[in-house]
């Protein structure tokens, strides 16, 4: 699985979970950029939860109100997600 793999069901999860009206892909330097209102929700994305991404995410929280990263789970039979956020 690829990074780019990943954006069709993040912003799927952001439009029906979350709420956001428009959600973009690799803006001002973020993986997934979704528009809540007058909020911006920021979606770090990749493979795998390592050390690189928590400090993307880091560096990215000030940009928008909701910061978050995804990653995928992997099951027996299918793909469930694990979302791991922080709120400002």
């Amino acid at each position: 699985m690829k990074e780019t793999d990943l954006f069709e069901p993040v912003k799927y999860c952001l439009m029906r979970d979350l709420g956001c009206s428009d959600v973009y892909g690799e803006l001002a330097n973020c993986d997934v950029v979704g528009k809540r209102g007058n909020y911006d929700v920021i979606v770090e994305l990749k493979t795998s939860l390592n050390f690189k991404v928590i400090l993307q995410a880091i560096e990215r929280s000030n940009k928008g109100a909701y910061t978050y990263i995804a990653v995928p789970k992997p099951s027996k039979n299918n793909i469930h997600w694990e979302i791991y956020h922080r709120f400002i």
